[in-house]
């Protein structure tokens, strides 16, 4: 660098620290004239401009659109459950065998087993959908069950039945017979001496009864019926019983159920020889009245004396002893009555628990949603065992979903069951629900709040599958609306002597006061009846502060220089937002 370049920066380098020094000495004073000056233009300028008012403008569109008035409340969603049930009752199978060595066997043979499930907690099923599976071996073995438990209801339905016939009849025939005593005690009583022929009709008309009965028996013993099935029992009987001595003992379940087919067979026979020997053994007994009656006749004509004497005695006898005779006969009747639907309503059980497992299970072993809605239980996994009944799963319908919003005394009057509401939730809240309101109630939420509520609970309608519990939702109960309709927002629009005006933009971007019709209007939107068009914009006066003016001043300043002029001054809109 020469010479003259270094003196020159050397002068400029001291002629700063010069004028450095003057600064220090001016500074001060610099200071003390620039605040008395800024509390001059404070006071003068800015200060009036502060405390003054000052006014902004904010664009909006005509719309055409719907208005609508009405309650809106909050509540949550809550889930209605329903259930896939298992209903059998399999208790019945339990019987008394001898204990396998293999338990993991003794249990399917009793049970139902579970061999997969297609479902799990959280997953939306649809009606007919598959469910559980069931192994083939459980099935086979509990139907088996089931089909003999039918079988021996069935038998012992048959015995209950045969053996009320036989004994209502040996019933009646003893009541038939102190019946017949205590007649001929009272015509004894009453005619002493037409005891010997009455004593006589009496006898004989045992004898007839006896008689009439025996050839009932006979008219049973000659039924062909009733020797083709002895016949058709014996053959059963003999080959069931072949078959079940030649059957390899080795084999567990051959063995076991041609056991159950030989001693079944033999029930039946010795059930229908049963049958046979009693009807010969009422004919003998009959027979045997007969000659004792007979044997009566001939004592009674020689101790007609004696009779006559007792016949008093023997007359309140046969009276006490028909009295009886009655009660035994209704006792009688009414116990075999008993035992009778007894036996029918377990051969009725038995049916349908075969009927109920055929339809549970169908031909495939699989179990299917009775319903469309979202698993929240399932309450087996595979490998278990149906041992009892109750839920397979549980699951929320479609259609069982619930929203509970408190409505206030005011508001609950406009609010009845079956009307349609509008439902909105926070997790979609471009979506709109519709709702029916299932049921209001009549008494108050809370007895001790400080404003009175009835709790209302709303029915969610149509497709929810995107919808869980617990979600919020906001329930809109309509009570005026009007379709179709401009409608600007309610602060665009300024009342002054009962006549409404709007600020229009015209068509070189100025505000220019129109004079409109206003209609109905859902407390944030008024209806436009005239003086407007769809597309027009309006402008929504707003009154600010002085301190409010200088934070927005820059933007309405940018406003105006786009066209749009302040408001005029001096005028007066009067209520509704205008100025004053």
């Amino acid at each position: 660098m020469c010479r003259v370049e270094v003196n020159r920066l050397k002068n400029k380098w001291k002629e700063k620290l010069k004028n450095k020094k003057i600064l220090k000495t001016l500074i001060p004073a610099a200071l003390l004239l620039a605040i008395l000056t800024g509390a001059s233009v404070y006071t003068v300028f800015i200060r009036p401009t502060m405390d003054g008012e000052k006014y902004i403008y904010i664009e909006e569109t005509v719309q055409r659109g719907d208005l609508i008035l009405g309650i809106m409340e909050s509540g949550n969603i809550e889930l209605e459950e329903s259930s896939v049930d298992y209903t059998l009752e399999l208790s019945a199978l339990e019987e008394d065998e001898e204990e396998e060595d293999d338990e993991e066997e003794e249990e399917t043979i009793k049970y139902l087993e579970i061999e997969e499930v297609y479902v799990t907690n959280g997953q939306r099923i649809k009606n007919g959908d598959a469910l559980f599976k069931l192994t083939d071996k459980s099935m086979e073995a509990v139907k088996k069950k089931l089909e003999t438990l039918c079988n021996e209801a069935q038998i012992s339905l048959a015995e209950a039945e045969t053996d009320f016939s036989l004994q209502v009849l040996q019933a009646k025939s003893v009541y038939d017979t102190s019946v017949l005593e205590a007649e001929k005690a009272a015509s004894s009583y009453q005619a002493s001496e037409t005891k010997t022929t009455e004593t006589l009709n009496s006898l004989q008309a045992g004898i007839k009864v006896w008689e009439e009965e025996i050839a009932w028996y006979n008219k049973q013993l000659a039924e062909e019926e009733l020797w083709e099935n002895l016949e058709d029992a014996r053959l059963t009987y003999t080959q069931a019983k072949n078959i079940y001595e030649e059957t390899d003992v080795h084999n567990a379940t051959a063995y076991a159920s041609n056991y159950a087919d030989y001693k079944n067979a033999g029930e039946q026979l010795e059930a229908l020889e049963e049958q046979i020997e009693n009807l010969k053994e009422a004919i003998a007994e009959n027979e045997k009245n007969i000659a004792q009656n007979q044997i009566k006749i001939a004592e009674a004509q020689a101790a007609l004396a004696v009779e006559n004497s007792t016949s008093k005695s023997a007359y309140e006898s046969a009276v006490s002893g028909g009295e009886l005779a009655q009660d035994i006969y209704n006792y009688t009747v009414s116990a075999l009555e008993e035992t009778v639907a007894a036996a029918k309503a377990d051969k009725e059980e038995a049916e349908a628990n075969l009927q109920e497992l055929e339809s549970f299970v169908g031909a495939d072993g699989i179990v299917y949603a009775d319903g469309t809605g979202l698993v929240t239980n399932v309450a087996y996994s595979a490998g278990d065992n149906l041992v009892y009944s109750g839920a397979m799963i549980s699951y929320v319908k479609e259609d069982a979903y619930t929203v509970t919003i408190d409505v206030s005394e005011e508001d609950i009057p406009e609010i009845s069951v079956g009307e349609k509401v509008e439902v909105m939730f926070t997790a979609y809240p471009e979506k709109v629900y519709e709702g029916t309101v299932s049921a209001v109630t009549s008494a108050a939420a809370d007895g001790y709040a400080a404003t009175v509520s009835y709790p209302v609970t709303i029915k969610i309608e149509g497709d929810t599958s995107a919808l869980y519990g617990g979600m919020t939702a906001e329930v809109t109960f309509v009570t005026d609306s009007v379709t179709d309709v401009l409608y600007v927002s309610k602060k665009a629009v300024q009342v002054t002597d009962g006549k409404s005006y709007v600020y229009v933009k015209d068509s070189g971007g100025n505000r220019k006061l129109t004079e409109v019709q206003t209609g109905f209007s859902d407390g944030a939107d008024i209806e436009i009846v005239s003086g407007l068009s769809e597309g027009d914009t309006v402008y929504i006066e707003s009154r600010i502060s002085g301190s409010e003016t200088l934070l927005t001043e820059r933007n309405s300043q940018s406003k105006e220089n786009d066209g749009m002029p302040a408001a005029p001054d001096g005028e007066d809109m009067g209520e509704g937002g205008g100025r004053q």
